[in-house]
């Protein structure tokens, strides 16, 4: 499963998966707003594995599980 990419959209669900890509960021949202990302299990070989950036806001980011 590619997740990661995200750009200019708002009140995105991102819930119950299991993301283990070989890129730089697991998911990385860019003028994302109102969006929760919750109840996933993140795996990532490298810094950055949820990247918020480019005017992004009110986006909720609980109990997911970092590895």
């Amino acid at each position: 499963m590619l997740l990661n990419y995200a750009v200019n959209h708002g009140e995105l669900l991102i819930t119950a998966n299991n993301v283990s890509p070989h890129g730089t960021s697991s998911v990385h949202l860019k003028g994302v707003t109102r969006s929760t990302l919750a109840n996933n299990r993140l795996h990532s070989l490298y810094p950055g594995m949820v990247i918020v950036d480019k005017n992004s806001s009110k986006n909720l980011v609980a109990s997911n599980h970092f590895l």
